[in-house]
């Protein structure tokens, strides 16, 4: 009999409190657009709207701050989402299956609240609530946000149960559907985040200018043997296989070469001139920051291949051309080991350091390699 009662009391329990937590929707909110009301108005409506979605007991409600988190190490411009085909790319970005996007808006002194329930897995709008207050602002945070919760969770219906404070009646909206929630228990005040969760990665294109310090080393080389400046442009992907891990290749025009100098006859100087024109392709391993807010440090390792484009020299004699034409002999690539870093200035604007050492013999009997340091600005796109 005492089983049996304990047995009862458990099955009571779970109906009563995990039961319920099972069926909660993962949800996520938007901020509001404000239209002749401010940001910080709109911001603190969303907040509100958040914390009543939590009390119909039917959400688990993802924190802002979770969200903008997860949004800017995807590198996610959230500003400019407004479509649902946005919005659903959003959503699966955070992991969750609804999204509320809504404004509010002021005409003299009545405010409308506009929110709308997207579908993350269709991208249909299935469920929409409205609330129309005259007066200040501050009892539409107190009332307002809690009628419209209440209309998305579908637990009533704005027109049979109008909101004393209001003085306009809120339109009759129809029953919103959910489907009960099959995926693993979180908790009840959030929805956390978790790398798993993330459906889709985010990859970028970027562009990059260098300014590059060439020359060349090697068992042949001797001391004479000075840097030449030159300069690389180069386009990148950016492909994030987690947090602070990506793959970069890039395709990239180099310009470089060195410089000789000596003397002939002992009283004539000369400059000798080497000028190397490469196409490039690195692949890159990029560890670290790929932007966000702030500065953030990455390093970046890999090899590239290069396609020789043009090799030519020129001979100045006490400053006058003496000679030029193309150098002879040299192999048609090379294969380089890159390393480097650098630091990412917000979400877009980054520099870098790269040491390019050259793997491979310019010559088949002259024992030379390109060595280049190259100083970087880059926008990522």
């Amino acid at each position: 009999m005492l089983k049996k009662a304990i047995t009862t009391k458990i099955l009571l329990v779970l109906i009563l409190y995990v039961f319920p937590l099972a069926a909660q929707t993962q949800i996520a909110v938007l901020e509001f657009i404000g239209k002749n009301v401010s940001t910080e108005e709109a911001s603190a409506l969303a907040d509100r709207l958040r914390i009543e979605l939590f009390r119909t007991g039917q959400f688990k409600v993802m924190e802002r701050e979770i969200m903008d988190q997860i949004l800017e190490e995807q590198g996610f411009q959230l500003s400019e989402c407004t479509s649902n085909e946005c919005i659903v790319e959003m959503g699966q970005l955070i992991g969750v299956e609804r999204v509320v996007a809504g404004s509010v808006s002021r005409v003299g002194d009545v405010f409308s609240i506009a929110a709308r329930l997207v579908s993350v897995q269709t991208g249909e709008i299935i469920g929409i609530a409205t609330y129309d207050y005259e007066g200040n602002i501050g009892q539409l945070l107190k009332t307002g946000m809690a009628n419209v919760s209440r209309q998305l969770a579908g637990t009533i219906q704005s027109a049979s149960m109008p909101e004393p404070v209001s003085k306009l009646t809120t339109q009759s909206q129809p029953q919103v559907t959910r489907q009960p929630d099959t995926g693993p228990q979180k908790s009840q005040a959030q929805l956390q985040y978790k790398p798993g969760q993330i459906q889709a990665k985010k990859s970028r294109f970027g562009i990059m200018g260098s300014i590059t310090s060439a020359t060349i080393i090697g068992d042949d080389v001797d001391n004479t043997v000075a840097p030449k400046p030159g300069f690389t442009t180069s386009v990148y992907m950016l492909f994030k296989l987690s947090k602070r891990l990506a793959l970069r290749p890039e395709i990239a025009f180099t310009k470089k070469g060195w410089t000789n100098e000596g003397q002939l006859r002992d009283y004539m100087n000369y400059v000798y001139t080497a000028d190397l024109s490469y196409l490039q392709i690195p692949f890159l391993i990029h560890l670290g920051s790929t932007g966000s807010r702030g500065i953030g440090i990455y390093v970046l390792g890999g090899a590239s291949a290069g396609i020789l484009l043009s090799s030519t020299y020129s001979i100045n004699v006490d400053d006058e051309e003496w000679d030029s034409g193309d150098i002879e002999e040299m192999k048609s690539g090379e294969s380089v080991l890159v390393l480097g870093g650098g630091l990412f200035f917000g979400n877009n604007l980054h520099t870098e350091m790269r040491f390019n050492i050259g793997m491979t013999q310019l010559f088949e009997d002259f024992n030379s390699q390109n060595l280049s340091v190259d100083l970087t600005v880059g926008l990522a796109l």
